[in-house]
Order: C-alpha cells, then structure tokens, then sequence
C-alpha cells in the first residue's frame, strides 16, 4: 500500500493501525525544490517502519487545474494535509502557530530533478526500498535498472497532471 505525500492522515498515524504490520506499506514521495522538506518525510517513514519510499517522477509540476482554481477547491476545515508544513505565523500574544494546509497547490515541487540528481541523493538518505510511481516508457525502465531502483509503478498520474501523455494501457 502507498500512503501519498497528499493524504488526510499523517504517515505516522497510519502506519500505527492495527493491523499494519502485515501490510509492506510504502510512503508516496515528492521530492520538492526545499530538498530538507524531502528529507524530513524520508526520515519519518523509515522511523515509523515503512518498507519503501515510492518516488513520484510523472508529476515534476503540478497541472494547471483550471476547475479546481475557479471553484476555489480547498479542504473542508475538519480536513488538512498534515504532512506538508503550513505558513507560521505569531498571533496577537505572541503564540506561533502553523496554518494547516487545505489546498492540494504546492508550488514547491522542482521540474529541474533528474535521475542523477534524485536517486543517488535519496539512496545516500535511507536504506528503504525506493520504487518510482509514474513510469510510462520502455525507456524509463531501462533507466529505472541502470539506476537500480528497486520497483517500478506504471502510471500516467491519471492524465490530470501531464497533458497529452499517452495511456498506460492502450488495447488494440
């Protein structure tokens, strides 16, 4: 099972569901421009016992949803994304807090990854599994064993983020 960066419920927190210890779970990876953010979802999935990390490569900017930002799409406010990190901000009293996240725009992912610069680096980081989610090509799984990840995900991200990418199926 692959928990998203993007899920309702922190990693930690799901992971410690009864039961969970019988299910290899894998935490579903973005690696951002602030590679520290990154890290610090990396270190937490291996100190709450993931198996895996399961880099997303498909999506290296999120797509232009025109629908959810004219309806303005966020979270009911019993909802939040509370594993990306929201603005701080001190109140009145001097109190810090830190807004929960309520929308699924991140401008923090980094278009300019590479396979030189993202494997190495998150293998330098953990001793998890890393698989990538959002392989397509024949191409990408000949590079996916020269970089010898461990697994591979094929997905197109939906069609909802990549424009005009090809199927991951197509029955003739």
């Amino acid at each position: 099972m692959g928990l998203s960066t993007y899920a309702t419920t922190t990693l930690e927190e799901v992971i410690q569901q009864p039961g969970s210890d019988k299910i290899p779970y894998g935490f579903q990876l973005s690696i951002l421009q602030n590679r520290e953010t990154s890290l610090q979802w990396i270190k937490r999935a291996e100190a709450s016992g993931y198996k895996a990390l399961f880099i997303t490569v498909d999506a290296p900017v999120l797509g232009h949803r025109l629908n959810e930002k004219r309806n303005k799409l966020e979270l009911p406010d019993s909802l939040c994304l509370p594993n990306l990190k929201g603005e701080e901000y001190v109140d009145s009293a001097g109190v810090k807090y830190t807004k929960p996240v309520r929308t699924f725009y991140n401008p923090g992912r980094d278009p300019s990854n590479t396979w030189e610069s993202v494997i190495p680096w998150v293998r330098s980081h953990t001793k998890l599994d890393i698989w990538l989610k959002g392989i397509y090509t024949p191409e990408d799984v000949l590079l996916a064993i020269k970089y010898k990840v461990d697994g591979i995900i094929i997905s197109n991200h939906g069609g909802r983020q990549l424009d005009g990418v090809p199927a991951t199926v197509t029955l003739d």
